[in-house]
């Protein structure tokens, strides 16, 4: 068994043999809710030493669960580094005990079409990508 605390945002790259073998441009995004919690993704090239001079870049990523409610949200990128990619999706799956009865993106109700509720795994899957310059919302409600 795998154990994960309530609460927990954890990220998955894609499976490489090595830094650099495929684009990063889409994440796995596993989300655990429970009460507020908070993550920062860390980047950087990977292979030089830019970092120390500042070529990073980070996404804060923080989740609210409360009642009949849970709200993800997905920070702006601030920062760069060499190769970092231009725009960045993600997978998010919201490990949830229930299945909503809507989700939101940004104020705006997403279709069935648009997310899956799993009552194997108990997960809500869905794929956004990044807003360049502001915060992506997203609000599930049971």
């Amino acid at each position: 068994p795998l154990f994960i605390r309530a609460g927990a945002i954890i990220p998955h790259w894609p499976d490489m043999q090595y830094v650099g073998q495929k684009p990063v441009d889409t994440l796995d995004l596993h989300v655990y809710p429970h009460g507020d919690s908070s993550f920062s993704l860390y980047e950087d090239d990977g292979i030089s030493y830019a970092y120390q001079n500042g070529a990073v870049a980070t996404t804060d990523i923080g989740c609210s669960a409360a009642n009949n409610m849970t709200t993800l949200v997905i920070g702006a990128r601030s920062g760069q580094y060499q190769g970092m990619p231009k725009t960045r999706s993600f997978n998010i799956y919201l490990h949830l005990d229930r299945e909503p009865k809507e989700i939101t993106l940004d104020d705006h109700p997403l279709s069935d079409d648009d997310w899956f509720y799993d009552e194997t795994t108990h997960a809500v899957r869905l794929h956004i990508t990044e807003a360049p310059s502001r915060s992506r919302v997203i609000a599930i409600s049971f």
